[in-house]
């Protein structure tokens, strides 16, 4: 439910260019909501990370504070797998500001590593 709501604590966006708040977030009640224009291609879904994923193909997948951070090198690699497999051509995938991808993952080229943001590169 909170996620639909696409409302955010203020340390969530502080990162974000100012123009780029101020054109996509309105605030409401100290927290910053993201316009409903930028919702409404977003489609929230719940899946075991450990295993393929059904759905796809996705332009961006977030996955954030999770796999990358507690799963073990051979499930960290798979998991990356699994998401390269459903990601487009040039897709983005963004994990927590302290991840990062494991060695020996293919696939990706790093586009920021101070915030941990990965693009899907042909093998």
């Amino acid at each position: 439910a909170l996620a639909r709501q696409g409302c955010y604590q203020y340390s969530s966006v502080k990162n974000l260019p100012q123009v780029l708040r101020e054109r996509a977030f309105s605030q409401h009640n100290n927290r910053y909501c993201l316009a409903s224009k930028y919702k409404e291609n977003v489609e929230l879904l719940f899946h075991d990370i450990r295993s393929p994923i059904p759905y796809g193909p996705f332009h961006l997948i977030l996955c954030r504070n999770l796999a990358f951070t507690y799963f073990e090198n051979a499930l960290q690699l798979k998991v990356a797998s699994h998401m390269w497999d459903k990601l487009v051509s040039g897709g983005v995938l963004v994990l927590g500001v302290h991840e990062k991808l494991p060695e020996g993952c293919e696939g990706f080229q790093v586009l920021s590593r101070r915030f941990s943001v990965y693009k899907k590169i042909k093998l």
